[in-house]
């Protein structure tokens, strides 16, 4: 964890990327929000880069998406306090995964079909938020994998309809590649 003084307070230094990409998707298959993992005040965030959790949430409001379930891949609790996800009357579960080129397990992929699954079936009506650091890489192999294995998407397709609604899409080829791997049209 980077810290950097300034002005005579300590902040902590903005994830490496993360200024790149945009704050969240457009809505996925109906029921998914893509984002990248919200930054409270801790970090040295330039103001125009700025998202945290009630900048998300007043993008859904604007978008009338109903947040009731936040599902957080980092492997980090220092990004923002979970109680401003459980205020907003959503949902909050952490299901931790590695990152840095490593693909999600079998069984990781399986408890994030569960979590949905038990979701989905007690609020057909609300979305389902996931997000890693840069909500490109873990959440998009997830949502892709949902894709797959609930919708019957082929692998193609849904990697085209997840880079459509966050760009630029997963862009490890690690991942794409394991994709494939596990689910051959």
């Amino acid at each position: 964890m980077a810290l950097k003084k300034t002005k005579g307070s300590t902040k902590l230094k903005v994830p490496e990327k993360w200024i790149e990409f945009a704050p969240n998707s457009t809505i996925i298959c109906n029921k998914f929000v893509a984002f990248k993992t919200p930054l409270d005040s801790k970090y040295k965030t330039p103001v125009r880069y700025r998202f945290n959790t009630g900048m998300l949430f007043s993008t859904m409001a604007k978008m009338k998406v109903n947040l009731g379930l936040w599902i957080d891949l980092t492997n980090s609790n220092r990004y923002y306090d979970q109680s401003e996800v459980t205020n907003n009357n959503c949902s909050y579960v952490k299901l931790p995964l590695m990152g840095h080129g490593i693909p999600p397990t079998y069984e990781e992929v399986d408890s994030f079909l569960d979590i949905c699954s038990n979701f989905v079936d007690s609020n057909p009506n609300l979305h389902i938020g996931v997000h890693c650091t840069h909500g490109l890489n873990r959440t998009g192999f997830l949502i892709v994998a949902c894709m797959v294995k609930v919708l019957h998407y082929d692998v193609k397709r849904a990697l085209h309809e997840f880079a459509t609604a966050r760009p630029p899409g997963i862009y490890r080829q690690s991942y794409i590649d394991e994709l494939y791997c596990r689910y051959p049209a």
